[in-house]
């Protein structure tokens, strides 16, 4: 038996085997691409720790997610991740037509508008102004 160290791995380890999730197939109840896109995104990384008493899941996997880069989450009954990238493209950021509800455009009414802004820093505690 292998040491799983990759924080997706650990993640989908605790949901399919040690709560009992998965049943008979571990892979059944994960996103295999989002899942795959969580590791490409921890290239290198390692992870271990050991638990020696009975703890929440939820805050077991909460604290191993905010040490990552992933968010994982259930999408239906599938276990999915995203991760933050390190570098992105303009490609990362295309809002599909399909992916908007709806959208309004209106204007700034001319009264809210700031053209000029007066900014005092810098207190003097002596005279107890800026």
């Amino acid at each position: 038996m292998s040491m799983i160290e990759k924080p997706a791995d650990i993640i989908h380890h605790i949901i399919g085997e040690e709560l009992g999730k998965a049943g008979d197939d571990p892979n059944s109840i994960v996103d295999t691409e989002g899942k795959q896109a969580a590791i490409n995104a921890h290239l290198g990384w390692q992870m271990a720790f050991s638990q020696s008493k009975v703890i929440n899941s939820k805050k077991l996997i909460e604290d191993i997610a905010k040490e990552t880069k992933l968010f994982p989450f259930f999408k239906g009954n599938k276990l999915s991740f995203n991760s933050i990238l390190d570098v992105y493209t303009s490609a990362d950021f295309e809002i599909k037509d399909s992916d908007v509800i709806s959208y309004k455009f209106d204007r700034t009414k001319i009264e809210d508008i700031k053209t000029k802004v007066i900014l005092n820093y810098y207190l003097d505690y002596s005279t107890d102004d800026f």
